[in-house]
């Protein structure tokens, strides 16, 4: 029988206020939810904002995509990834930061796809960020 790993988005660690335009440090934490060990994988992940607060692909402002390798994670292992990112200029109003780990399906996870992609607010998983209007 083949155990495979499943990736398990935990958490993301991000600012609540900030102006547009301002460079962030972003993390967030990867877990391997199954029962298999990732050997290692070169991955890629997304880090993006939206007005919206439920996950939906139309409308998302892409801030960065995160080439790595994710080394070797055996079950119940995480590993922390982080990025500077910078915040688009001339937005203001509540958005939500959201992270796509392995976003190009590198790592085979059965039908375990859907826990790949979440918004961070402590517990809740998500982070509104407060963008300052652009002012000349």
């Amino acid at each position: 029988m083949f155990y495979h790993p499943i990736f398990l988005l935990q958490k993301i660690i991000a600012p609540t206020m900030d102006s547009s335009g301002n460079s962030i440090n972003v993390q967030w934490y990867i877990k391997n939810n199954g029962p298999g060990t990732l050997f290692s994988a070169n991955i890629k992940d997304q880090i993006f904002i939206s007005l919206n607060p439920l996950y939906n692909p139309i409308g998302n402002i892409d801030l960065l995509q995160k080439n790595y390798n994710t080394g070797e994670l055996a079950p119940g292992d995480s590993s922390l990834q982080q990025a500077i990112v910078k915040l688009p200029e001339g937005f203001s109003g509540n958005y939500y930061i959201y992270i796509y780990t392995d976003s190009t399906n590198v790592v085979f996870e059965n039908n375990k796809e859907n826990n790949n992609i979440t918004r961070n607010s402590g517990t809740y998983k998500y982070c509104v960020i407060s963008l300052a209007g652009f002012t000349e």
